[in-house]
């Protein structure tokens, strides 16, 4: 059972075995455009396939999970060392942003939000997995990025 997956309004898709290079082209043309597209995709409980239309006019997000890095029954307790939640929510959906600077995705994404495009993040999901997530700038009402800076509600006596 594979564990590459799509995300698109919500709702979770298998991606087909094989190279899925001209369906992610697809899906981004679709965005751009603000146009339909047909993808072949799978039933994400069963396996089986599964005839989707994408509106890209209405679509902005769509979340690729290629099963890279490492799952989380994969990582040690050692491994995993405490930094500050750096979180981007887009409508309803929220990622963790990668380790690094994260200056060149955030203007990329910035751009996106201005002219109406489409940008591609490399994410992370809850558990860490690493996920293409892309944005269609015409749709998305709402984008909030969370650098993890200052303290939590929590951590505030009050």
């Amino acid at each position: 059972m594979s564990d590459r997956q799509i995300v698109i309004g919500g709702t979770a898709w298998r991606l087909p075995e094989g190279d899925v290079t001209g369906t992610l082209k697809q899906i981004q043309r679709a965005l751009e455009a603000g146009a339909a597209t047909r993808l072949e995709l799978g039933d994400a409980d069963t396996g089986a396939a599964v005839t989707v239309y994408l509106n890209g006019a209405a679509t902005d997000t769509v979340s690729v999970d290629l099963g890279g890095g490492p799952r989380p029954s994969e990582i040690s307790g050692s491994a995993v060392t405490a930094q500050p939640e750096r979180r981007i929510t887009i409508g309803g959906s929220t990622w963790r942003l990668p380790a690094g600077d994260v200056t060149g995705p955030l203007k990329v994404l910035e751009g996106a939000l201005g002219n109406g495009s489409v940008a591609r993040l490399e994410l992370l999901d809850a558990a860490g997995r690493e996920l293409t997530v892309y944005v269609n700038g015409r749709s998305a009402s709402t984008v909030a990025v969370d650098l993890g800076g200052g303290p939590r509600p929590s951590e505030i006596s009050g």
